[in-house]
């Protein structure tokens, strides 16, 4: 974690590490499933536009009330993903 992250940020990481422990090693291949909007969004970072294609399971948003919240909500919704069989390194929360 960023020795320099916002107060909210650490709180989020220390929630999900208590809550779920940590990876010990980064995921050798970091790219998400071609095809998918998260994979659009990865390698349309570096170009002049993404296409357009229907909505996927591979990226999600949500806004909530609160830091206190978001960190529930965020260990929440990584409990469901775990529990239904996604590995905890492909979870990521922004």
């Amino acid at each position: 974690l960023d020795p320099h992250a916002p107060a909210a940020m650490k709180a989020l990481y220390a929630r999900l590490q208590q809550e779920f422990g940590a990876v010990a090693a980064p995921a050798k291949k970091r790219a998400a499933a071609e095809g998918s909007r998260l994979h659009a969004l990865q390698v349309g970072v570096v170009e002049a536009g993404i296409e357009a294609a229907p909505k996927d399971d591979s990226l999600a948003f949500y806004g909530l009330r609160d830091l206190a919240a978001c960190a529930d909500f965020a260990a929440a919704q990584a409990r469901a993903l775990i529990e239904s069989g996604i590995p905890a390194r492909e979870i990521a929360v922004l």
